[in-house]
Parts: C-alpha cells; structure tokens; sequence
C-alpha cells in the first residue's frame, strides 16, 4: 500500500528478510537529505521463501518518474531464480487479497494450484483450536507505518554467531535464466516510466561463508554484472560482515 500511496521520487529497496531487519529508511532518508537528496525510502523486504519474482510483480506498476529501485537479493541460487513460494504467499495474501491481481499469470496459476493445500491446513488449525501467534521479530507490530522495524534487536543472539544450517557459497551460486530475464524487463519497464534500477548487495555473515577467496566473490560478482545488464553501485567485499 505504501509503494502506491508514496509520491516520486522514492527509493525501492527490494529483498528479503536483509531489507525488512536490516534497512533503516528513515536513516537513509536523513543521510541523502543532508547532501542535497530528497527521496522518500521504501524499504520493501519480504520473506525470501516468497521468491523475488513476487517482489518485482507487486513493485512493478508503482514505479514513477524520478524513482530509483535498489535491488537488494540474498545471495542464493533460489532468490535468483524464477522460483514462486505460492504456499507461503497465500499466508500473505489471505488478509490481503488484492496482492494477488499484480502477480504475473504463473505465478496466479501456481497460487490456483495451491488453494486447496493452503485451505484445508487452515481448517486443520481452527478445528485443532491452537491459533498461531506471531512470536518475535516476525509480526507486524514489529514495523511502523513506513516499513522500517521498530522491534528491539540487540544484537546478534544465534549460539554459533550464525545459522549453520545456512551457507553461502558464491562461486556456486546460479542465476537462473529466466530469473535474469524477468530482472532486465523490469528494468526496461522502469525505464519506460522514467524510474531506474540499480543492483546492490545484500550483507552476509562471514562465518556462514563457504569460500571466501577473491576468485569466488569475483565470479559472483561477475555472474550478477553479465546476467542483469542494470548499474552496479556498490562492492560484494563491503557487504561481508563479521558476526555481531
């Protein structure tokens, strides 16, 4: 609702949960007022089990003269590809179903598909009469009414520092082809409204890193220049982040 409602020019960060936890907008906004920059910061980061394909559908009609979209994606071959967490976006979409008009035809046909399963889990949990409730970080009082996070988060609190069950590995990271196709639409949709897309980086936790060599942050790096043809703006190096 935000990204309809925010007049141009806005900055658009897109990602997932790096840009819901990890974007202070009202921050930025301060820092680019100060050199002479007014921009209204959207951050837009949702669950990365979503599919950033989701992300790009739901942005793409709001863009205007003047904006400036950051791609923000989580380095792993599953955000960059054209994968679709339909039954994750139903959870999502069931308090707010006109999410689901803006969505490209297969991924509302892949929705379809997904009805039922999600219908018939939500009867499993009325009959059983054990509600889920949002614990932590993941609710929405955990956001204000511009996005950013207003959740106390002291710091880092995993036992080891990071997830183990999570690597990042970024010489092996794949950019699925038709993810790279849907990126440079985007972009040349944009264009077409006088917006302009850039990429940036997401932060990752070094510990979870599987190789940190030059070679394999190069040829992520490289992968991301030659697949999405859109401007460059910062350094993968910058984003490699010890634990904290």
């Amino acid at each position: 609702h935000r990204l309809k409602q925010t007049e141009a020019p806005k900055i658009l960060v897109i990602g997932g949960s790096n840009v819901a936890f990890g974007l202070d907008g009202g921050l930025l906004e301060e820092l680019l007022a100060a050199e002479g920059y007014e921009y209204t910061v959207c951050p837009f980061g949702l669950y990365a089990a979503v599919g950033t394909g989701a992300m790009l559908d739901l942005s793409r009609d709001t863009l205007r003269e003047g904006d400036i979209v950051v791609l923000a994606i989580e380095p792993t071959s599953d955000t960059m590809s054209d994968y679709f967490g339909a039954e994750t976006f139903w959870k999502c979409a069931e308090d707010a179903p006109e999410l689901i008009a803006p969505l490209a035809k297969e991924r509302r046909a892949a929705l379809a598909g997904n009805y039922i399963p999600f219908v018939q889990e939500r009867c499993a949990i009325l009959r059983s009469g054990d509600l889920p409730a949002a614990q932590g970080v993941y609710a929405a009082s955990s956001f204000d009414e511009t996005c950013n996070l207003v959740y106390d988060r002291p710091g880092n609190e995993m036992a080891a520092g990071f997830d183990p069950a999570v690597s990042v590995d970024f010489a092996g990271i794949r950019i699925g082809s038709a993810f790279a196709e849907l990126v440079r639409d985007y972009c040349a949709h944009a264009e077409k409204q006088g917006a302009q897309v850039v990429l940036s980086f997401s932060p990752v936790n070094r510990s979870c890193i599987t190789d940190l060599s030059e070679e394999a942050v190069a040829a992520f790096f490289d992968g991301c220049c030659d697949a999405f043809g859109c401007p460059v703006i910062s350094d993968p190096n910058r984003y490699i982040l010890d634990s904290g």
